[in-house]
């Protein structure tokens, strides 16, 4: 754990990069509900009630501005505020609330009953609305399943509450958290659910949160029309120890973005996705076949997200062209476009004992002659661009994990086209 948090803390506070909003933008009424369930540990608890704070620097209180509700839920049968009923207009009245969540809030309770977080919302417009020309947003945080908990017995579904408040206009922003979240849930209230594994990536979805805040609409990526694009994908993990375990972490998070971004289906997107390092062949832990559906893609990749990370020594790229042609036997559809996503932190000629690993130059071209695009993204000093360039053209570099990021969402633009953009 020590280890795990000196390489987190290499890197630039991700906060600092999100701008403070303008003094006219935006003009929001923000209900904040927080997990203070058993399954959120009462210290991580802490670290979003820290973060809650940097609120007062994105934002404009007031009247006028930003009105901000918040309070803590957990396997009570409403949602429990520990302070005040009503929209916060002022800093000084959001600094005490958020005191007293930082003293009073954590519970402990059995569960995540995020249908008591809907209901409440819902009892409260109509006492205390949401203001009519004003954007309006709830933030969700959620480390529990709403069928978990309760002491065996879960709790009710909420999807059909949350339909309605999104008919009345309102955008949910749900962050699952841990080993517990249920993604596939929260994706179903809140399709731009982000998934955080640790509580550094927790932190981040929350300074995600205020980007989103400081644009007067949501700033996702565009989720591709469901005639385009086709795709078979095929997305190879690096694993090795060029790789380290948080970034690897950071990097799987990032794909669950990608249900947001595609349409999956046997007639859309299909997705392959592994790890690979040093072995003598392309390492998939759960699933051979292509994914068609996005709970079996979530199910995959938190699969990756706790079980997928190697640590072994080199990156033998020929190994993943080689399994790639031999799927030919469950092939690529004729008339899809067809993509393979390749991250690497070291040159094929390294590693492996110092004896390095096979050209796969060669591989790569029979697969482009087979009509597939290859985007290689190198990460890291380790990374070889030389060789990186030689099989993908549109390789890019990332220096850092935040490039690194910025690269994957690269691949997310690409696809949403119907034509390469390489």
């Amino acid at each position: 754990m020590p280890m795990i948090m000196q390489e987190f803390q290499t890197v630039a506070p991700k906060q600092q990069s999100y701008p403070t909003c303008a003094s006219t933008v935006p003009v929001i009424d923000l209900v904040l509900a927080l997990d203070g369930s058993t399954t959120m540990d009462s210290d991580t608890f802490q670290s979003v009630i820290d973060r809650t704070f940097e609120m007062v620097n994105k934002v404009v209180f007031g009247p006028n501005n930003v009105r901000v509700m918040m309070g803590v839920y957990d396997n009570t049968t409403h949602f429990q505020f520990d302070a005040d009923l009503s929209f916060i207009e002022t800093v000084p009245d959001y600094l005490n609330t958020v005191v007293n969540e930082m003293f009073y809030g954590y519970t402990g309770g059995d569960g995540n009953n995020i249908m008591g977080v809907a209901e409440y919302v819902l009892a409260t417009t109509m006492s205390a609305p949401f203001r009519e020309n004003a954007r309006k947003l709830i933030t969700i945080i959620s480390s529990q399943g709403w069928n978990q908990g309760n002491h065996g017995k879960g709790f009710s579904d909420p999807t059909l509450m949350f339909q309605e408040l999104k008919n009345q206009g309102v955008e949910v922003y749900a962050i699952g958290y841990g080993a517990s979240a249920n993604m596939t849930q929260l994706m179903l209230v809140s399709p731009c659910a982000r998934y955080a594994p640790t509580e550094f990536g927790l932190l981040d979805a929350i300074d995600n949160f205020y980007g989103m805040i400081c644009s007067t609409t949501p700033t996702l990526y565009p989720t591709c029309a469901p005639t385009v694009p086709i795709i078979d994908l095929v997305v190879a993990f690096d694993g090795s120890a060029t790789m380290n375990r948080s970034t690897f972490s950071t990097v799987a998070d990032k794909f669950l973005e990608l249900a947001q971004n595609v349409v999956f289906g046997p007639n859309n997107v299909r997705i392959m996705m592994g790890v690979y390092d040093n072995v003598n062949h392309f390492q998939f832990d759960t699933n051979l076949d292509f994914v068609t559906t996005v709970s079996t893609y979530l199910t995959v990749l938190v699969n990756e997200l706790y079980a997928g990370y190697t640590g072994g020594d080199g990156n033998n790229l020929m190994d993943v062209a080689e399994y790639v042609l031999a799927i030919m036997s469950t092939p690529f559809r004729e008339n899809v476009r067809k993509m393979i996503t390749i991250i690497s932190t070291q040159g094929w000629d390294r590693g492996n004992n110092g004896k390095g690993f096979s050209n796969p130059t060669l591989m790569f071209e029979e697969l482009k002659n087979h009509g597939v695009e290859i985007y290689a993204i190198g990460y890291g000093p380790g990374a070889n661009m030389t060789q990186l360039k030689m099989i993908s053209p549109c390789a890019r570099y990332a220096a850092t994990e935040f490039g690194l990021i910025d690269a994957i969402d690269n691949l997310y633009g690409m696809m949403c086209s119907s034509t390469p953009t390489c």
